[in-house]
C-alpha cells in the first residue's frame, strides 16, 4: 500500500521540545534546516525506514474534524508549503502542549516535507512529523601523530526512530491518511499515548486491510469464548469453524457476510449466535464491521495465526485440525479415566 522508495526530503524544519511538567520549554528555529545530498540520504533512512506496518489512521475528533488542531496545521501547511516553518512552530507548541506527563523525554522535533510517496497506487506528497527522545552512546576515535585518540559522544542512532507520522496528501476530507510509528514507553499507556491520542489524535483507517483484520478477530473471539462456553460445541467444532473461515478468507477475494455465514454456518443455530456476537463485538470495540469489503491477503497473511485450528492436550500434544470433523472421535477411557481422540484414516502421508 505505501512505498517510499523514491521519496525525496523538499524542505525540513527542526525544534527542541521540552518535558512541560518540568517547564523545559520549546526551543524554536527561526531557520528551515539546509541538507545536502548525503546527508539527505542519512535522513531518509533514519525517517523512513521503520515504516514497514501496513496498518492506516486518519485524523479524527469526537465532535468534528475541524476541532483536531493537528489536523488544521497539516491542512494549511498542504495548502502552502511555503510557510512550513510557521507550522512546524506551531505544531511544535502544539507537541509541547501534550508532553506534561512526567517521564516523558524532551527530544528533537522535525516537521518534514516530503515529496514523491507512492501510496495506493498514488504519487502524492507528504508531511512528516517526527521526534527522538533517546541518545546513545558513540566513540569516536581519530589518528593522532603516531597514536590514536578515543572520545564518546552522544548522538542519535539512525536505526532506531522513536516517534513518527507520515500524513499523505490524499483522502483530506476523511482526515488524510497516515502511517505511525511510536518505539518508545510503549509498556506505559499513559506516556506512550501523548503522541498518538493526545498530540496527533487519530483512529485506524477502516480500508479492507482494517476490515480482514477485524473479522479474523472476532471470528478467533467468537470460537475462543462464545464457543467455547457452549457445552454442546466441542474443541473439534471450534477448531474446524476457525479452519473454515480461514478457508473462506482464503479462496475469496471479496468478503460478504450472507455467504461467510452460508458456508461456515450452514443454516445452524450458531449462526444467529454468531450473528448476536458479532453485535456485541462491534459495540465493546468501537468498530463497524462491513457487510462487504475487499479481502487483504496481506491482512490475511499477517494474521493467519489467529485462525490456527489446534487442539492442546495437557503439555503433551497439539492437535492441528484441517477438516474430517465426522472422522474424530472422543471419549472416556474406562480403565484411566482419562479423555481421548480417536482418529480414522485410510493412510500416513
Amino acid at each position: 500500500m505505501i512505498n517510499l522508495s523514491n521519496t525525496k526530503i523538499d524542505k525540513i524544519c527542526m525544534h527542541y521540545i521540552g518535558n512541560k511538567s518540568k517547564n523545559e520549554g520549546v526551543k524554536l528555529s527561526s531557520n528551515l534546516l539546509f541538507v545536502d545530498a548525503f546527508l539527505e540520504s542519512i535522513l531518509i533512512k533514519y525517517f523512513l525506514s521503520s515504516f514497514k506496518q501496513n496498518e492506516l489512521y486518519e485524523f479524527y475528533h469526537e465532535t468534528h474534524i475541524k476541532y483536531n488542531e493537528t489536523y488544521n496545521y497539516i491542512q494549511e501547511l498542504f495548502d502552502d508549503e511555503d510557510r512550513i516553518l510557521e507550522q512546524s512552530t506551531a505544531l511544535a507548541k502544539h507537541l509541547y502542549k501534550n508532553s506534561s506527563h512526567p517521564q516523558i523525554k524532551s527530544g528533537e522535533f522535525y516537521v518534514v516535507l516530503f515529496k514523491n510517496c507512492l501510496i495506493n497506487k498514488e504519487v502524492v506528497n507528504a508531511i512528516g512529523l517526527f521526534k527522538s527522545e533517546n541518545k546513545d552512546t558513540f566513540l569516536k576515535i581519530s589518528p593522532k601523530n603516531n597514536e590514536f585518540e578515543i572520545k564518546s559522544e552522544q548522538g542519535i542512532n539512525i536505526n532506531k526512530l522513536d516517534k513518527g507520522c507520515i500524513v499523505f496528501n490524499t483522502e483530506k476530507d476523511n482526515g488524510y491518511l497516515l502511517s505511525i510509528v511510536d518505539n518508545t514507553n510503549k509498556s506505559i499507556a499513559n506516556q506512550a499515548q501523548y503522541w498518538i491520542e493526545d498530540f496527533l489524535q487519530i483512529k485506524r483507517h477502516e480500508d479492507s486491510y482494517f476490515q480482514t483484520e477485524k473479522v479474523l478477530s472476532l471470528c478467533k473471539d467468537f470460537a475462543t469464548q462464545e464457543l467455547a462456553s457452549d457445552k454442546d460445541v466441542s474443541k473439534v467444532d471450534q477448531a474446524i469453524f476457525l479452519n473454515k473461515t480461514k478457508k473462506f478468507l482464503q479462496e475469496n477475494t471479496n468478503f460478504n457476510i450472507d455467504e461467510f455465514e452460508k458456508k461456515v454456518f450452514h443454516g445452524t443455530k450458531l449462526s444467529e449466535n454468531f450473528q448476536e456476537y458479532k453485535e456485541k463485538y462491534q459495540e465493546k470495540n468501537k468498530f463497524e464491521l462491513a457487510d462487504r469489503f475487499d479481502i487483504s491477503n496481506v491482512a490475511l497473511k499477517k494474521q493467519s495465526t489467529i485462525c490456527q485450528s489446534v487442539i492442546k492436550l495437557d503439555n503433551n500434544f497439539h492437535i492441528y485440525i484441517h477438516g474430517g470433523s465426522g472422522l474424530i472421535q472422543n471419549g472416556i477411557d474406562k480403565d484411566t479415566g482419562m479423555k481421548y481422540y480417536r482418529f480414522l484414516y485410510n493412510e500416513e502421508r
